[in-house]
């Protein structure tokens, strides 16, 4: 059986949670996945207000960061923790926004090989993108609400 890589999501210094960023646009150097909180996400979400809110359906902080399998910070324009309230449930999931260190090629190769060359541009003149609110690139979110 194949174990799945778990990027972190961080906030303040503290794992928050992880995902397996199982999707994404190579091209535009986006990864986003399903959310997976860790212990210090209730208390996070307890102190911290999102930065974002849409009454109290859609609940989003973005003033995050992100790491590798192996712990190392991914440079990005930002991250993204995207909260849905759908009924009774609720749904989480993350996105990562203009990945440019480590290359996006190297965290996600399949994806690289996928789509060519062109996810390894370079992203470093990026500016943040963290302010966009829910508007940024909530995919996951756009997908469900077309099916």
């Amino acid at each position: 059986m194949r174990v799945k890589a778990m990027y972190g999501i961080v906030a303040h210094g503290e794992v928050i949670g992880h995902s397996e960023l199982e999707s994404g646009d190579p091209p535009m150097g986006v990864a986003f996945g399903r959310f997976f909180p860790a212990a210090g996400f209730d208390a996070f979400v307890r102190t911290v207000p999102p930065d974002e809110a849409e009454g109290d359906e859609v609940l989003i902080w973005n003033a995050l960061s992100a790491t590798s399998p192996e712990g190392v910070v991914i440079d990005c324009a930002g991250v993204a923790v995207f909260c849905y309230a759908l009924g009774d449930e609720v749904d989480l999931e993350v996105t990562v926004l203009g990945i440019s260190s480590p290359p996006y090629g190297k965290l996600f190769p399949n994806r690289v090989d996928a789509s060519g060359d062109r996810a390894t541009q370079d992203r470093s003149n990026w500016t943040s993108l963290a302010g966009l609110g829910p508007s940024a690139y909530s995919p996951l979110h756009e997908a469900r609400r077309l099916a």
